[in-house]
């Protein structure tokens, strides 16, 4: 349980362009860092296509579905960025939706397209159900790309996180750069997990 199959990238595609990726295999273990190795290659591959991102989710499950244990699936998040254009186009495959934050607006949007995981059903079921979502950006806007470790990290009382909370605490944070929100979210994610100190003094006591 040491490792797992988490996986996450940023490449350059060309001058004016970004593939983010993340992405996440079900279990721990050896397996789950095989596979996520595996899908790290054909994600690399897929890209040198010059693909949306609902096609690269097609071709990669049309190769997965017949490779992965049928126990096992993938979900995963890719947004490709046009620095030119400044557009960002998003597909998902059952992984948890993104944040976007419009710079001097209060509101955050969850950026939600549809999809299912990737390894569950064959094509064209696959890609009857994925869609793609394109938003327009300017500059100091963010787009926040995450995996279930943090929203269901829980407390002593095994209450977890939460969608809700995580978005409240980006949403205070996101008026200063990024590594205020990332250690804003690190900070608040820990004081929400660990025991209060009236409970560790019971404890003790």
């Amino acid at each position: 349980k040491e490792v797992g199959g988490d996986y996450y990238d940023v490449i350059r595609q060309g001058e004016t362009s970004l593939a983010l990726i993340l992405g996440d295999v079900s279990g721990k273990g050896i397996s789950a860092a095989f596979y996520m190795t595996l899908i790290k290659g054909l994600i690399m591959v897929l890209l040198r296509k010059d693909l949306t991102p609902k096609q690269i989710l097609v071709e990669l499950n049309g190769l997965l579905y017949t490779t992965l244990e049928k126990k096992s699936f993938v979900t995963m998040f890719i947004a490709i960025i046009d620095i030119k254009t400044r557009k960002i186009r998003c597909a998902r495959a059952g992984h948890n939706p993104a944040l976007f934050c419009s710079a001097g607006q209060a509101s955050i949007s969850r950026i939600k397209p549809a999809g299912m995981a990737l390894g569950f059903r064959a094509n064209p079921v696959f890609s009857g159900n994925i869609e793609e979502q394109e938003i327009c950006y300017s500059p100091d806007d963010w787009l926040i790309m995450y995996s279930d470790g943090i929203v269901e990290a829980r407390n002593p009382e095994l209450i977890e996180f939460g969608e809700q909370r995580f978005t409240e605490t980006v949403q205070r944070f996101t008026g200063g750069d990024s590594r205020t929100l990332l250690k804003g979210l690190f900070d608040e994610v820990d004081r929400f997990s660990q025991p209060s100190k009236k409970d560790t003094a019971d404890h003790v006591d």
